[in-house]
């Protein structure tokens, strides 16, 4: 099981600490939460199946990969390497630490990257629980 406990959320990203089968491993940048909007929003938390992709939107130049699912009104929605809210449309990027590059980012995602494939052991599906100690952005029916 992937876990994303969320323990920020700005206009800078929703960040988290990311877990696979129970161990932290790094940290991760979602977007700010904008009620679910395709492409401008984080996902709501819940729980979600993970499906392994063998590329990112069919090219072979950034390889296998990992695609959240049976998340209401969206698709597409990756884990990815970046570093700031620039890089992402509802993405999920993996980062070693929290700092800044012009504002609040994740560091080193490439290598949060691979150490999140290599914790995956090359699964072909997992679920993913999101979960936040601050649930009030969150509020919707």
């Amino acid at each position: 099981m992937i876990q994303i406990f969320r323990h920020e959320h700005t206009e800078d990203g929703t960040f988290g600490v990311l877990s696979v089968a129970g161990e932290i491993i790094c940290f991760s940048l979602e977007l700010p939460w904008r009620s679910n909007q395709n492409g401008i929003s984080c996902i709501p938390p819940g729980l979600y199946t993970v499906r392994q992709r063998a590329t990112w939107f069919g090219t072979e130049k950034f390889g296998p990969t990992y695609q959240v699912e049976d998340v209401p009104g969206r698709n597409g929605i990756l884990f990815h390497v970046g570093n700031t809210i620039a890089d992402l449309k509802g993405c999920i990027a993996p980062g070693m630490s929290i700092g800044r590059i012009d504002r609040r980012a994740v560091l080193s995602s490439s290598a949060a990257f691979r150490l999140f494939l290599e914790r995956m052991n090359n699964a072909a599906e997992s679920s993913l629980l999101i979960t936040s100690f601050d649930v009030g952005p969150y509020c919707h029916s």
